[in-house]
């Protein structure tokens, strides 16, 4: 609550005003987020720190970009739904540790790189974005997190609306976090230009922005 303060800057004092501030909605997502984020995971290679670490940001990149473009959503909604699009992955490294562990090290090899999904397919691995429905489902949580956790990967013809919604800030902020961590080869480059023109982010516009995501990553490894 408190990364968020009151309108007149006030921190949070106490937890009930934290529930008051946050909404108990709001609330019970990010414990369920925050208990999945301690599953003890037997891979070697795939590390649940670095996992959430890059999710965590990606959830701070989404709320920035509600914040700053005025969007229809909470910021606590971007946070979660960024900060969760990709629990998959955490998924497969339950069901496969040594697949999981695979896709990690091909992504770093300088000979292959590519992303998460260009590994799947390789291995004729399951999509993460349906584990992680399906996981998420399991696990609680709410639809408009379930879409942004399918959906944060597909053609933009999904929009069924003029309005911008959750799963593709999600989508945007996913994309985005992979260029801040200096991923570029993860990056879905062409999904990527179609969200910027969605969202209506110009050269301009993405040139003042990455400073301030970078500001973001940074804040967050001093708080870590």
């Amino acid at each position: 609550a408190n990364n968020q303060k009151t309108k007149d800057g006030q921190a949070i004092k106490s937890l009930s005003h934290a529930i008051a501030f946050i909404g108990l909605d709001s609330l019970r997502d990010m414990v369920i987020v925050a208990a999945v984020s301690r599953f003890e995971l037997k891979t070697k290679f795939f590390s649940s720190r670095k996992f959430w670490d890059k999710a965590f940001l990606t959830g701070r990149i989404a709320e920035y970009l509600i914040t700053e473009l005025k969007l229809n959503h909470s910021p606590e909604q971007g946070f979660l739904a960024g900060s969760t699009c990709n629990i998959g992955k955490i998924v497969q490294a339950i069901l496969d540790p040594n697949l999981a562990d695979t896709y990690t090290l091909e992504m770093e090899n300088v000979r292959i790189l590519g992303n998460w999904v260009a590994a799947e397919r390789r291995h004729n691995g399951y999509d993460h974005a349906v584990l992680g429905e399906i996981g998420a489902a399991f696990w609680g949580f709410p639809d408009e997190l379930l879409e942004s956790i399918s959906l944060h990967h597909v053609s933009l013809r999904f929009a069924k609306s003029m309005q911008i919604a959750l799963w593709e800030v999600a989508a945007l902020a996913n994309q985005l976090s992979h260029w801040v961590n200096l991923d570029t080869h993860q990056m879905d480059h062409s999904l990527f230009q179609d969200l910027l023109r969605r969202f209506k982010i110009d050269e301009k516009m993405l040139d003042r922005m990455i400073p301030e995501l970078q500001e973001l990553k940074r804040t967050q490894q001093l708080s870590a």
